[in-house]
């Protein structure tokens, strides 16, 4: 999706905008990059801005939104997922009155200086939070935390106003492009402030200009930013802060596929000027700095309450963990205003071993012609812990899920004849539990199943498979493996890679994976070269 940018925005601002603050800062490094098992450029980091008062233009009806908002939240538990949890607190919703009382300075001041965007906000965050996971009094305080250091609760637009000899040094990927200090110091003093002080400031006109330069094609993450205008309509917004294009791209496919019910509308943050949403848009604004949360996989590591852990999820959002002192007195506040501790649920200090995915044996839907089934992700459980909440009905909700096919009807005859027996050679992946993997050299997808954590083979009630993936694809295309019928599109499995952070590699922390008893029906081939019996799932 491209966004459409308007002849001369660069210097015509649009007139549903309004100012800004702090910007979107990148995730810190995964384990699989400090490992080598992926790579990111780390030359180049979203940075934290210094913030102006900025009085935001809402475009809705506060009473409509408000009724709209009471009615989405009168729907079933199953739509919206509520955790179980012996905390009676965990799912209370999070008021106005706490987060002004965690916004707040080192005097108590509070920092939110307009409610307008919060209030009306708050209705979405309690919704939409359940289904990102921030379901336990601790994540709650670990979010609250980070959006208090982003944007205050109230700043939605980055601030672009700049002194320019900082601006060198803050945007030395836009800066190197000049070869010697003085052709540096002339551009900073075009685009930037001469004055040391913030007042009088660069006008709107001349914050766009900034944001152009700075965050436009020539940024190592500005590869999309084609038009003029983009570095400033993909400028950090929302309560995040979300900067980049493909960032926006990527968080909208992330709130339709895992964040909205069946009926909703998919969000549109990248077309037109709708990138504005996110900062004049109640919902927009808060479900956005969500799905940063889910896309990114914060509750794996927001799930303690010492000062390590809120340095952990801080690299998450900003990869250089800027303002790291305010965030930990932040959430060192909510821990007071959410009362910790007496919470039942999520305060641990020390985590479960592992991970468990579970691909289920209900037919969830079909993608094309092929029925498909839900697999939840569980982070900080093993598998004994697993076990043991699913026989006491105590399962919270999962951290992460995607769609995953399981039939195997690869069909060209490379592909050798199905075997007659169910989970024999080329048929489906045999019941059961293992581990998931890495990909090792030589090997044509990144994840396999494995019996015991280190080889890439399974032993079935039909004898030992080897090579079981779950990669792109669909049936047509497998002999067995797990399959995301995303045709060659690997997005999906990239996705679930960067999510699945203990694959086994030396540290103890297995990613185990259950994958349980389905129900099919059988039909015949028509290619009796292909195989005589194959086996199809059902809804």
């Amino acid at each position: 999706m491209w966004g459409y940018v308007c002849p001369n925005s660069a210097s015509k601002p649009s007139e549903n905008e309004t100012k800004k603050t702090s910007p979107a800062q990148q995730k810190g490094p995964s384990k699989k990059e400090t490992r080598g098992i992926a790579k990111a450029d780390r030359k180049a980091n979203d940075y934290l801005e210094q913030k102006i008062d900025v009085k935001p233009t809402v475009n809705y009806d506060p009473q409509q939104e408000f009724i709209n908002s009471l009615l989405m939240v009168d729907v079933g538990d199953s739509i919206w997922h509520q955790k179980k949890s012996d905390c009676p607190n965990c799912d209370k919703d999070i008021t106005l009155d706490e987060i002004k009382k965690i916004c707040v300075d080192k005097r108590n001041n509070c920092l939110v200086e307009d409610e307008t965007m919060i209030r009306a906000a708050l209705p979405y965050l309690n919704i939409y939070r359940k289904k990102v996971g921030i379901n336990t009094c601790i994540r709650k305080a670990h979010f609250l935390a980070q959006i208090s250091q982003e944007s205050k609760f109230y700043s939605l637009q980055e601030n672009f106003n700049w002194y320019w000899e900082k601006l060198i040094g803050k945007f030395s990927s836009y800066f190197n492009q000049f070869r010697t200090r003085l052709e540096k110091e002339t551009e900073a003093k075009r685009l930037g402030r001469i004055n040391r002080l913030p007042t009088p400031g660069l006008t709107l006109n001349q914050q766009i200009e900034l944001a152009n330069a700075i965050y436009g094609h020539t940024h190592p993450l500005g590869r999309l930013h084609i038009n003029t205008g983009d570095g400033w309509l993909y400028s950090g917004k929302g309560f995040k802060q979300i900067t980049w294009k493909e960032n926006y791209q990527n968080l909208e496919r992330y709130f339709n596929t895992h964040m909205k019910d069946d009926n909703e509308p998919d969000v549109d943050w990248t077309d037109g000027d709708n990138p504005y949403k996110l900062k004049n848009n109640p919902k927009d604004a808060i479900t956005s700095a969500l799905a940063y949360w889910g896309k990114n996989n914060i509750n794996s590591l927001a799930n303690e309450n010492n000062a390590k852990a809120v340095e952990k999820v801080s690299l998450k959002i900003n990869a250089i963990a800027d303002g790291l002192k305010e965030r930990q007195r932040f959430f060192k506040k909510a821990n007071d205003i959410l009362k910790l501790s007496d919470c039942k649920a999520g305060t641990f200090s020390n985590l479960d071993i592992g991970t468990v995915v579970v691909v289920s044996g209900e037919g969830s839907k079909k993608i094309q012609d092929w029925v498909v089934y839900k697999t939840n992700i569980y982070f900080n459980m093993s598998l004994e812990t697993y076990e043991k909440q699913k026989t006491e009905n105590k399962l919270p909700v999962e951290d992460y899920s995607i769609f995953l096919s399981r039939d195997a009807h690869g069909d060209k005859t490379k592909y050798g004849k199905h075997s007659n027996m169910r989970y024999g050679k080329n048929n489906e992946t045999p019941p059961g539990e293992y581990y998931l993997i890495p990909k090792s050299n030589g090997q044509k997808y990144k994840i396999y199943l494995s019996d015991d954590g280190k080889s890439a083979s399974i032993n079935g009630p039909h004898g030992i498979r080897a090579g079981i993936a779950i990669h792109q694809y669909s049936p047509k295309y497998s002999i067995g493996c797990l399959t995301t019928v995303t045709g060659q599109d690997t997005k999906l499995v990239e996705e679930l890679l960067s999510k699945l952070e203990d694959l086994p590699l030396n540290d103890e922390r297995p990613v185990r994976i259950i994958v349980e008893q389905r129900s099919v029906k059988e039909e015949k081939w028509d290619n009796t070269e292909i195989g005589d019996t194959k086996w199809t799932g059902i809804l």
